[in-house]
């Protein structure tokens, strides 16, 4: 009985074991950009954050305006944040919504507006508080109604 030599051996196996290397190197690659990806779009905040859909402490989350710090009246709300919740956590991040008052009130319309800040804390919770701004100018709203 004659052995026929196996077709590649050594290299063959080299050859596999590298590509397999490849491709899973590939794969975590492309799920850290992913996330990466991910975080970027959520502001900065982690995979489980409120956003747009979102009620936080009675707030309803619109469309994404943009961060806090380059909102005008983000004073007014932190000293809104402040008002309800005198020794919070540090603050993280914020972020300021357009409300989206048909996720609480379907049918209703508000004059004015009020922008809703989204801020992120260092323990990990989320809180929300409000700026109107009417005729009368803006001011802080530390409790939705």
């Amino acid at each position: 009985m004659q052995l026929e030599p196996v077709r590649g051996g050594v290299q063959a196996r080299v050859r596999t074991r590298s590509l397999r290397l490849l491709a899973a190197t590939v794969v975590i690659v492309a799920g850290l950009l992913l996330a990466w990806s991910l975080r970027s779009a959520s502001g900065g905040a982690s995979a489980g954050a409120p956003g747009s859909g979102s009620i936080v402490d009675g707030f309803p989350l619109g469309v994404r305006i943009g961060p806090a710090a380059e909102q005008a009246d983000a004073s007014l709300a932190l000293q809104a944040l402040n008002s309800r919740l005198a020794s919070h956590a540090t603050i993280v991040s914020a972020m300021a919504y357009q409300e989206d008052i048909r996720l609480v009130h379907p049918d209703a319309q508000r004059s004015g507006t009020l922008t809703v800040y989204l801020f992120a804390l260092a323990d990990g919770s989320y809180h929300a508080a409000g700026v109107y701004c009417g005729v009368g100018g803006c001011g802080p709203v530390p409790v939705y109604n």
